[in-house]
């Protein structure tokens, strides 16, 4: 999460769209807005070691029926 911040704050530093006359356009702001779409996805992620809050109370019963065997 960190690096993704990091990579986040050099990008707003330095200015988004840079145009040379006739010779070449770099626009990144696209790339700020994956870097904040991708760190807003983690940030809504569960971590692997932390404790679901989902409770799971359904039980399913299957009724078995009896058949002739061969």
């Amino acid at each position: 999460m960190e690096v993704l911040h990091e990579r986040l704050a050099v990008l707003v530093a330095e200015p988004l769209k840079v145009t040379v006359n006739g010779v070449a356009t770099i626009d990144n702001s696209a790339n700020v807005t994956a870097l904040e779409r991708r760190a807003a996805q983690i940030n809504d992620e569960t971590a692997p070691d932390e404790q679901s809050t989902a409770v799971h109370d359904v039980l399913t019963t299957v009724q078995l029926c009896a058949r002739r065997r061969r």
